[in-house]
């Protein structure tokens, strides 16, 4: 008998405290641009705030997602 084992868990719902600032949040997108409903609930309650921050700074913006998903592309600084 096999067993799969689905995670709906992404890799910037992985970050530690001290690691939740908007770089460590970019990395994390730029190698996996999903979030999952899941980590967006009540389980990571910080998570809301960091990419609704990075929306705000001009660094992301949400490209949609099927359920349970959420993706977001990251926003190329302009050379000045």
């Amino acid at each position: 008998m096999k067993t799969h084992i689905d995670s709906f868990s992404s890799s910037i719902a992985d970050l530690k405290p001290r690691d939740r600032t908007q770089e460590n949040a970019l990395r994390c997108l730029k190698s996996d641009p999903r979030v999952s409903t899941f980590d967006m609930s009540e389980h990571h309650r910080w998570l809301p705030g960091l990419i609704a921050q990075l929306e705000v700074a001009g660094k992301v913006v949400s490209a949609g997602g099927v359920y349970p998903w959420h993706e977001y592309k990251i926003v190329k600084e302009r050379q000045k």
